[in-house]
């Protein structure tokens, strides 16, 4: 029979703060690269505007 010392118990709870914590870092990126998508797509709209009324002009 297996018994479970403090040590045991300490590398769990480590464990799994680092996956949360790994999961929050993950979760900061994917809202930070929606941002970033968004505004890269604002600019190019921008971009394409400016280059339509040169044209036309």
């Amino acid at each position: 029979m297996k018994t479970t010392t403090k040590n045991d118990s300490v590398s769990k709870v480590a464990k799994v703060r680092v996956l949360v914590l790994c999961g929050a870092a993950v979760a900061a990126l994917a809202l930070s690269a929606c941002s970033t998508v968004k505004g890269a797509g604002q600019d190019l709209q921008d971009a394409s505007d400016g280059v339509r009324d040169a044209i036309t002009d």
